[in-house]
């Protein structure tokens, strides 16, 4: 890949921070909490917005497998832009999606302290997620002058409501590593609550240099993908009864930033 000036990337970062305002619909005052809050992020250009074909159902199995519970889906509202002609379009997507998410995770355990949240993401929406709830957005060394502009880890303390991540073909090191993108590294305060689909030669999560999506990566709506992906967060969702403040010590809502 061809290597960009340090003009150009400082530049690059200044608009990167001038484009980082998120906005966010306000939240319906009188709306209940529900026993699951599902965040999802969808693939790039994926249809319809906000969630998605392959949210949509995620959504609608996890529903199926959590029968007699209340469980709500929300998708992230960002560009997913699929324009690889104009990468700062595309780091100005993802930066905006994981913003979104990361204000839509504090504002959850603000209002409903007790919701168990499911995270879940489909491609560039795979990484969005993966990259809100990260603790470790390092970039590498040559694009290290708009480490200033990536988003700020959020409190480790999140963990105790995210009942379960759901990532169906996350991009894989090398498709990131191409465009300038740190892998997607989750904590270990999320081991045995994540899970990774990669449908075999999806170019985008199978580990092959960075291209352009193929026909597989458009197939995880059929054989059952998200089926199982709901089955797997509903098996880590906790029964009627165990809430969470029962479980986890009183402490400040956390804070982005």
């Amino acid at each position: 890949m061809k290597k960009v000036s340090t003009a150009v990337l400082a530049g690059l970062g200044t608009v990167l921070t001038a484009a980082a305002t998120v906005v966010t619909a306000p939240a319906a005052q009188a709306a209940p909490c529900p026993e699951v809050q599902v965040i999802y992020a969808r693939g790039t250009t994926e249809k319809p917005a906000p969630l998605g074909t392959t949210g949509q159902s995620f959504v609608s199995s996890l529903q199926a497998q959590l029968v007699g519970r209340s469980v709500a889906g929300h998708g992230i509202r960002y560009a997913a832009s699929g324009d690889y002609a104009r990468p700062l379009n595309y780091v100005r997507s993802v930066r905006a999606g994981v913003l979104g998410t990361q204000a839509r995770i504090i504002s959850t355990i603000k209002r409903c302290p007790n919701t168990q949240i499911v995270l879940g993401g489909f491609s560039q929406g795979a990484a969005v997620v993966g990259y809100a709830i990260s603790s470790d957005l390092s970039l590498r060394r040559d694009l290290s002058i708009l480490q200033f502009a990536m988003p700020k880890p959020l409190p480790v303390s999140i963990s105790d409501h995210i009942a379960a991540i759901v990532f169906f073909s996350p991009p894989s090191d090398n498709w990131l590593g191409d465009i300038g993108a740190p892998p997607i590294r989750l904590g270990a305060e999320y081991a045995g609550k994540s899970m990774r689909y990669c449908l075999p030669l999806d170019n985008i999560c199978d580990g092959t240099q960075f291209s352009p999506p193929n026909p597989l990566h458009l197939a995880y709506t059929l054989g059952g993908v998200t089926y199982a992906g709901a089955a797997f967060a509903a098996g880590l969702v906790k029964p009627p009864g165990s809430i969470l403040e029962q479980d986890t010590p009183k402490q400040p809502a956390p804070t982005a930033g």
